[in-house]
């Protein structure tokens, strides 16, 4: 659990912080699926990448 919280706090950041899409980020920071990177990041964000990216990004960018 502890190498999931490390992947997620990075995926979250790389998504926020980059134009790479889910699926480049998952291999980026460790998963060999989709699946995997999907669950583990909802398990620990609560929102899917998309969710999260959506959400945080068009927030941030519309504080600008």
């Amino acid at each position: 659990m502890h190498l999931e919280k490390i992947r997620v706090k990075k995926a979250k950041e790389l998504l926020l912080t980059t134009n790479l899409n889910s699926a480049e980020i998952c291999f980026q920071v460790g998963y060999q699926s989709m699946s995997s990177f999907y669950h583990a990041f909802k398990r620990g964000a609560g929102l899917s990448p998309g969710q999260f990216q959506a959400q945080f990004v068009t927030k941030s960018a519309n504080e600008d």
